[in-house]
């Protein structure tokens, strides 16, 4: 790509990258490093146009959410019914996400042929509609615990 002066890769992350759930704790962390990454790694190769984006995507009908990809504890205590719960909804959720794999596809396509195309792009309504709730809950936080934030400062 550097010796093509252009290029654009595109990186699978997650709506899990930004919003979490019991259970999810591995995999969040994991797309939330691919995300930042890629952001970064944007801003890096920005000068050779070479462009990067991060798509997030809510759930998708792939086999993602089946027993060969999706592992689940072996020993259940009770200690953690909120991990069991969550559990419990991917499984009924399984092979009924809203994402179109055909659709994601398309999507790649439109973000590729952009001529600026955004580091980060959420993809699907329920992404959109996490994305905004999470910013509301951490602005509120924020909001909440200024004074503390800015009580390091001298």
């Amino acid at each position: 790509m550097r010796k093509q002066k252009t290029g654009h890769i595109i990186n699978l992350s997650s709506i899990s990258a930004t919003v979490t759930r019991p259970s999810q704790a591995i995999y969040s962390a994991s797309k939330a490093a691919v995300t930042l990454m890629s952001e970064a790694l944007a801003q890096e190769v920005a000068a050779v146009n070479i462009k990067v984006t991060a798509l997030c995507p809510w759930g998708v009908r792939t086999d993602f959410l089946d027993e060969s990809s999706l592992r689940k504890p072996t020993n259940q205590t009770g200690q953690y019914s909120v991990v069991e719960q969550t559990l419990a909804g991917l499984g009924r959720l399984n092979h009924n996400q809203n994402g179109d794999p055909a659709l994601v596809a398309q999507a790649i396509l439109k973000v590729v042929a952009m001529p600026n195309p955004p580091a980060r792009l959420y993809l699907g309504t329920g992404a959109l509609m996490a994305l905004q709730s999470k910013i509301e809950e951490v602005i509120q936080v924020a909001n909440a615990n200024a004074e503390l934030s800015q009580s390091i400062d001298y």
